[in-house]
């Protein structure tokens, strides 16, 4: 994927305006508020600590930064045929507990579609 991006965005990485790099959201190679936003989708299915991403995540946000974390509604997500190879689905709201316990307050919960199933959308800042 870093490739993909490096070509998709070669004039913006070339311009200074992006950088890529590769890390673990467990263990992100940035410093303290060091970024004014992030966005992660379709991730927390994959992260065994989603408390240490999270809190991680609040970690390197500058106190006006924002992170967006998509999901897919479980329920749904439950019913694909490939959720049962190596997907831990949790509850939104599980989640939601999660960036709050984190240190990251939710602003904005999105919910996209208007059909059972729809994809939602966190966003969160962190705590003061």
């Amino acid at each position: 994927m870093l490739a993909r991006a490096e070509r998709r965005f070669r004039g913006e990485v070339a311009a200074g305006r992006l950088r890529l790099v590769e890390g673990s959201l467990t263990d992100l190679p940035f410093g303290d508020d060091a970024l004014d936003g992030a966005i992660t989708t379709n991730t927390v299915y994959f992260v065994p600590d989603l408390g240490g991403a999270f809190a991680e995540l609040a970690r390197v946000l500058r106190p006006t930064g924002r992170v967006v974390v998509g999901i897919g509604d479980p329920e749904a997500m439950a019913k694909l045929p490939m959720t049962p190879y190596g997907f831990t689905l949790r509850p939104v709201d599980d989640v939601i507990a999660t960036l709050e316990q984190a240190g990251l307050k939710l602003a904005e919960h999105r919910k996209l579609g208007a059909h059972p199933g729809q994809f939602h959308l966190l966003v969160a800042s962190p705590q003061s």
